[in-house]
């Protein structure tokens, strides 16, 4: 069965670019193309359909070829809605085959914002039937319509828009020095060049009861109370856990009488001051840009959705930086995709993946807390990048490496003098490796410190 040839153009230019994408030998040519366009960008529901599903098994780092896409459409029950195996078979047509992708995609970008145009324009009328004033009205539709863009830029004029880019960004770093999202801690801050970055993955990795969700909060609070969009992904611990440890450090207040539960006593528990603490400590966190989300076995695709719905939410609102955090603690316990069943060091290497993908796409920062291997339990072992468990991901794909040690959580025998937590930077594709960053533990109020300066995470 061939498709209908007498299709609308843009209709016909979706048939020719899905084609090409199931088409084995021709799809990586267009496949790019398809994730990047919204999946209402196609004006076929059949064609939303399968484009959904190229771009599900494309973001996973699985064939997008007419078997694959069909086998997923039959595994999620979708098949029906993309049109039946006969109409997504046809696709599968020589006759649809074409050496430039540019004019088809044209056409669906062109008929996408045709649509969009429509519907801003009939909301805008339904606002002013509301009542809503005409001139707030019009000027709402005057910046939807702006959104949409007149055309997407000619390749002569691609490369010059990213060099005005980079030289903003250059200015801008220049100008303001902490323009990144900090991390709390100066060393650290001024080593990555003003704090964290859009597009950065990095791995963190210590050994179990060492502080990694300690530094993984302390970052967090860093972001949050600078205005910085960001989502933290609790897979090992309760929400409400980490909340309450966000309290006990910003408030300096014990953390273990607010997590037992026991009366708030001299010495050994909290005092009043402690208390009054706690309750003003938690009153002026509650406005930041934060999400904890402790929804167990979220697979990637789920925490990319999330993660993107937060940052237009904040879009919507007009903040300076809508999203600029993604945290996930644990890597290792997030979920894997339905029908997808990879041994355990595959996993990982497939996540790590995602989460540099995620990074580019959602233009922010993504840190991924991990365990590390048993050898790096020895005090005296100096940490590399193979001792993550599943190294191979982590080396291949993170643009910072980072193994967190402390001697007195991993020897016994070890000087209860030195409590002090080191961050070893193991790997920094913009920078130095091999620095160490030292900061005094402060367990009891699940913090850490600048060692020079005493309690202060934000230096």
């Amino acid at each position: 069965m061939q498709p209908m040839l007498s299709s609308p153009p843009g209709v016909f230019s979706e048939q020719v670019v899905l084609a090409n994408v199931l088409w084995l030998t021709r799809q990586d040519d267009f496949v790019d193309a398809v994730v990047n366009l919204p999946v209402k960008a196609f004006a076929d529901n059949r064609h939303q359909v399968i484009a959904g599903a190229i771009t599900a098994l494309h973001s996973s780092g699985n064939p997008c070829d007419l078997a694959t896409v069909t086998d997923y459409l039959d595994r999620t029950k979708t098949l029906d809605m993309a049109g039946g195996f006969s109409y997504v078979r046809s696709l599968d047509s020589t006759g649809l085959l074409v050496e430039a992708k540019s004019e088809h995609l044209d056409a669906i970008n062109a008929s996408y914002r045709r649509r969009e145009a429509r519907t801003c324009y009939l909301e805008a009328i339904g606002r002013i039937d509301s009542g809503e004033d005409p001139g707030q009205a019009t000027d709402w539709l005057i910046e939807r319509i702006e959104q949409l863009g007149s055309a997407a830029p000619n390749s002569s004029s691609m490369f010059d828009a990213r060099i005005t880019d980079a030289l903003a960004e250059i200015k801008n770093r220049r100008d303001n020095p902490d323009s990144g999202c900090p991390t709390g801690w100066a060393e650290l801050d001024a080593h990555l060049g003003g704090g964290w970055r859009p597009g950065q993955y990095a791995a963190v990795g210590a050994r179990p009861g060492v502080g990694k969700s300690v530094v993984a909060v302390g970052w967090v609070r860093a972001a949050a109370r600078a205005g910085h969009g960001t989502c933290v992904y609790s897979l090992e611990m309760p929400a409400d856990e980490v909340t309450m440890r966000i309290i006990a450090a910003e408030g300096y207040v014990p953390y273990r009488p607010m997590q037992s539960g026991k009366p708030f006593n001299l010495d050994e528990d909290i005092d009043a001051e402690d208390t009054e603490r706690m309750y003003s400590t938690a009153a002026a966190i509650r406005t930041w840009p934060l999400l904890i989300d402790d929804t167990g076995g979220l697979p990637m695709s789920e925490i990319r959705r999330r993660s993107a719905a937060f940052k237009r939410a904040r879009e919507q609102e007009g903040a300076e930086h809508p999203l600029s955090l993604i945290i996930i603690d644990l890597l290792g316990l997030v979920g894997q995709e339905e029908g997808h069943r990879l041994d355990e060091r595959g996993f990982l290497q497939e996540l790590n993946k995602q989460c540099k993908n995620m990074a580019k796409q959602l233009r922010c920062a993504v840190i991924s807390m991990a365990h590390l291997n048993r050898d790096a339990a020895d005090a005296a072992h100096i940490p590399q990048l193979k001792d993550f468990k599943g190294s191979g991901g982590y080396e291949e794909y993170a643009d910072i490496g980072i193994a967190l040690t402390r001697s007195d959580a991993v020897d016994a025998g070890a000087e209860r003098d030195d409590t002090h937590l080191r961050a070893h930077l193991l790997k920094f594709r913009q920078g130095e490796n091999g620095k160490v960053f030292t900061r005094s533990w402060e367990g009891a109020y699940m913090t850490t410190a600048d060692p020079n300066e005493g309690y202060n995470d934000v230096a």
